[in-house]
């Protein structure tokens, strides 16, 4: 495992202890705010933030395949007090690899059942989907995707894929 900070950003990555491979992340990074996103701000008030919350996971026979859930979230801050406001949405991306995502839900729920929350749960699944050589198949399909043809002969690897992570402000 390696930890990271800086000003605007909390980094934890997890790695395979035996061959070093990426294994999965998890990453805080606070939005910068402008009058648009802090409707109080007008008034003085400068205790909410936007933070990023993600986690990427690997995927593929190599870990080669990189997915990330991501959350944005409204968080009010004074002294040692925080709270989350609200989820403003959550959405997955592909980080390296080359292939895309299909069928991709995800959402967010306050842990404790109402808002505002000090932690969220976030969770999402979609579908990997990517182009590989016939020669390929064997080691896709070792690594849990199902390998299909299309008509035009193009072999394609598909995997369902389901993550979820929590973020606590404490």
């Amino acid at each position: 495992m390696k930890e990271s900070t800086s000003d605007a950003v909390g980094l934890v990555e997890v790695f395979d202890k035996d061959t070093g491979k990426f294994l999965q992340d998890f990453k805080v990074e606070e939005e910068k705010q402008n009058n648009e996103n802090n409707p109080l701000a007008d008034y003085g008030i400068s205790d909410y933030s936007l933070k990023n919350v993600s986690s990427t996971k690997a995927e593929g026979p190599s870990n080669e395949l990189r997915s990330t859930l991501y959350a944005k979230l409204y968080i009010y801050s004074t002294g040692s007090f925080r709270q989350i406001n609200e989820v403003r949405d959550t959405w997955w991306t592909t980080s390296s690899g080359g292939h895309t995502l299909e069928n991709t839900q995800s959402g967010a729920i306050s842990t404790s059942g109402s808002w505002p929350a000090t932690e969220v749960e976030v969770d999402g699944n979609a579908t990997i989907e990517v182009a590989i050589d016939a020669s390929a198949s064997a080691s896709f399909e070792a690594a849990g995707f199902s390998v299909g043809v299309e008509a035009g002969g193009t072999y394609y690897a598909r995997k369902d894929i389901w993550h979820d992570f929590r973020y606590s402000v404490y």
